[in-house]
């Protein structure tokens, strides 16, 4: 993806400018896969044919948390951070106020008729990434505490993990529900069994983990 001048949809995705990915993609159950497009304030998703479409963002920066029932590609959202597919098969992403700011962030998504909806703001947490388990809970990253938090599915708010430093990215390994977690300044890819085990692997500044679809 990428290389060329043109950000119109239905170009190739070779041909494109993305001002900003962060590294932050995913993909959903038909194999489009979603980026982020920073610096353009969009979420765009690479089709099947190769051709791009934009869900989220009209290029312009916006304020955070706003907008809700809209239609998503209508609206201006603020800084973008990382994104996910569901369990509900729904794109949720990360708004926050300012990335280096105290604003907060916001937990979104994009409903089934294409309008932007908020789940949640937490106006303590910069939220760098997220992810879900199989049965619904979403868990969170946030580098103003350097934790891990959980949301059940009553919207309750729990700490899963403290003393980390920069927590920059967490995924849930879906086969098995462990929790792995990219402890960036502490250098060490930290991985949570669902019976409480806990492996500490030596990394050197991890910013990222994922998982091969395969």
């Amino acid at each position: 993806i990428g290389g060329g001048t043109a950000i119109a949809d239905g170009e190739d995705a070779k041909n494109i400018t993305i001002r900003g990915t962060y590294g932050y993609f995913t993909e959903d159950a038909e194999g489009d896969l979603y980026f982020i497009d920073g610096r353009n304030y969009q979420i765009r998703k690479r089709l099947k044919d190769g051709t791009v479409k934009t869900i989220v963002g009209n290029g312009e920066v916006g304020t955070i948390g706003l907008n809700d029932g809209k239609v998503a590609t209508d609206v201006s959202v603020s800084y973008l951070m990382n994104l996910t597919i569901g369990s509900d098969g729904l794109l949720y992403f990360i708004e926050n106020g300012h990335y280096w700011g105290d604003i907060g962030g916001c937990i979104r998504y994009v409903d089934s008729q294409g309008l932007l909806q908020t789940k949640m703001c937490i106006p303590w947490a910069q939220i760098m990434s997220l992810d879900f388990s199989k049965t619904g809970e979403i868990y969170f990253a946030s580098a103003y505490s350097n934790a891990v938090y959980k949301i059940d599915l009553n919207n309750n708010i729990s700490m899963v993990l403290s003393g980390l430093y920069w927590p920059g990215n967490i995924n849930i390994k879906k086969d098995d529900g462990s929790l792995y977690i990219s402890d960036t300044y502490n250098s060490r890819l930290i991985i949570l069994e669902q019976d409480g085990k806990r492996t500490d692997l030596s990394v050197f500044a991890p910013e990222f983990v994922t998982f091969d679809p395969e």
